[in-house]
């Protein structure tokens, strides 16, 4: 749904900000872990909210119809997920990554993988 609706014709849901300066030569990842799970509750307007917040789903390049539909739209496949109709239940994880800046060769980073 978000990459049908993003205004981003590059948009890319599997990005990696890390992943990316890594390759271009610009990171030397030390390391990576991921959390453990964390129960979060949170009202199902507040999650459809969100996606606004973002450049790529921002209200402000969407007709008004086009929001609604796309809020209606999440609404309802997020709402397996619900709990007294209006509050959505999940896991939160994160993935922490640490490392350093790649020293420059010659005035400029050479390509690398992370």
């Amino acid at each position: 749904m978000t990459v049908r609706q993003s205004r981003s014709p590059d948009f890319d849901p599997q990005f990696s900000l890390v992943d990316a300066l890594c390759h271009e030569g610009h990171f030397k990842l030390a390391g990576r872990v991921g959390t453990s799970p964390i129960p979060f509750r949170q009202p199902v307007a507040s999650y459809v909210e969100q996606f606004h917040s973002t450049a790529s789903l921002a209200r402000e390049l969407m007709s008004r119809e086009e929001a609604i539909a796309f809020d209606r739209a999440i609404e309802e496949i997020v709402r397996p997920w619900t709990v007294a109709g209006d509050v959505l239940e999940m896991d939160v994880v994160a993935t922490l990554a640490w490392g350093r800046p790649h020293a420059l060769s010659h005035g400029r980073p050479g390509p690398t993988l992370c």
